[in-house]
């Protein structure tokens, strides 16, 4: 299934000497495994160019691929990711794919159309999904009400 989906917030580090690693996970990725594709016969990574991924030389390209952006540091660590797409779908794989090189606690945070919050968060050399759930607390500041009543009128 697709989504349209909004970046919301992003805390996220590939360090510099894991980026070959991770970019070889990336071009390992088999498309079969995909949901585009017009049969079972063929497949493909919905929404994504598998020459391109195919044929990335560096982690960065590999992830544009995948409609990610990177922001990196003066080291060459990959400390953001931005999504150029509007619309995603086989993500999961490429995250399952790059949560071994991932930091521990990194997550990209995500409000779906329906206004649905949910993250990806890279635990245990992993990347599983949390739902997010909005929690209303009643306001007890030290806000006061007055109220004059004149009770001779």
């Amino acid at each position: 299934m697709k989504y349209y989906m909004t970046l919301t917030k992003v805390d996220f580090f590939i360090p510099v000497e894991r980026c070959q690693d991770c970019l070889k996970a990336i071009k390992a990725l088999d498309p079969r495994k995909g949901t585009g594709g017009s049969s079972a016969e063929d497949k493909w990574f919905a929404w994504i160019n598998t020459k391109e991924y195919k044929d990335a030389q560096t982690l960065q390209d590999a992830l544009s691929a995948w409609h990610w952006r990177t922001d990196t540091d003066n080291d060459g660590n990959i400390v953001n990711l931005h999504f150029d797409g509007e619309i995603f779908e086989d993500e999961q794989f490429l995250f399952d794919a790059i949560a071994p090189f991932v930091k521990e606690g990194s997550y990209i945070q995500i409000q779906e159309g329906d206004r649905t919050n949910w993250r990806w968060i890279f635990i245990k050399r992993e990347c599983i999904i949390e739902q997010g759930t909005l929690a209303w607390e009643r306001f007890m500041g030290s806000r006061k009400f007055v109220f004059e009543l004149d009770m001779d009128n």
